[in-house]
């Protein structure tokens, strides 16, 4: 996460499903985030919950990741925002997403394209790096 904000500036952010009641809707739940450097930014949410319907990680967790590695919603949480996130597997089950989250105007098609990139590479060493700590 520090070196996507050392490359974006952008706050990063890690997501996992949240446990999920009969009576609720489906939802993810922030559980880190490394914020970005720019003076306006996307600032914690840790532990606060969203939906994952209409939300760049809500379709990472329900394994609607295109082949580009990475999806991006504007709009979706909150207005005049922009997300952009790509899965982290366990074997080939999505574990959580990694994700990018900035105001919108910042992010041109050229800047989400290639922060996606960055999103996904990272998130496909996550469970490598963690492998190799655990040993």
């Amino acid at each position: 996460m520090k070196r996507l904000v050392q490359q974006t500036g952008e706050s990063a952010y890690l997501n996992v499903p949240s446990r999920k009641m009969p009576t609720e809707d489906e939802a993810g739940i922030y559980i880190a985030i490394e914020e970005g450097t720019h003076s306006v930014r996307h600032t914690s949410w840790v532990g606060r919950s969203i939906p994952l319907e209409g939300t760049a990680a809500g379709q990472v967790l329900h394994g609607s990741t295109p082949d580009e590695g990475y999806v991006v919603v504007s709009n979706g949480v909150e207005p005049d925002v922009t997300a952009i996130a790509a899965p982290i597997l366990m074997g080939s089950r999505v574990v959580a997403a990694l994700s990018v989250v900035a105001p919108s105007y910042r992010i041109t098609d050229d800047d989400a394209e290639a922060i996606g990139k960055l999103v996904a590479a990272e998130a496909a060493t996550i469970m490598d790096h963690y492998a190799v700590s655990t040993a």
